[in-house]
């Protein structure tokens, strides 16, 4: 049931993805980023009735983190429906899935003390060269801005 639960989800996150990107070449990325996280707070607001209060106020401890942890989400964010203006949805997505990487494997390091092998640090750095080689070849699409 998990692994359904979780291939639904993904596919569900792929489909609002491309739609998302067909939108943000209309509107501002900021205006669709805001947009995007009112419907999930409308959405996932009834999952509040399944906390207690104290649980709920407990949250309240961390607001510094998710302060600064909404303020980077929103960064990010922008830049990724930003980039659905000049880039096809695939390799723009790839480009973030490549920037997301880099920078868990330099958070991990910093903060937790995480050490790669070599094997996993070419990997990644084959991976990103051909993520970087897709995105700067030039095909003529009509819909995107150059």
């Amino acid at each position: 049931m998990f692994y359904l639960l979780a291939l639904t989800s993904m596919i569900g996150y792929g489909i609002q993805m491309a739609f998302l990107a067909h939108i943000s070449r209309k509107v501002d990325a900021l205006d669709i980023s805001f947009y995007r996280n009112i419907t999930f707070v409308v959405t996932l607001l009834p999952l509040l009735f399944l906390a207690s209060r104290q649980e709920i106020l407990a949250v309240f401890e961390f607001w510094p983190q998710l302060l600064l942890m909404g303020f980077t989400a929103v960064l990010g964010l922008w830049g990724s429906f930003a980039s659905f203006r000049f880039l096809p949805v695939g390799i723009a997505d790839s480009f973030k899935k490549a920037l997301t990487t880099i920078s868990i494997v330099f958070m991990g390091f910093i903060f937790l003390g995480e050490l790669h092998s070599i094997g996993e640090i070419i990997l990644i750095f084959v991976v990103i060269m051909a993520i970087v080689f897709l995105g700067l070849q030039k095909n003529h699409m009509p819909h995107l801005d150059s």
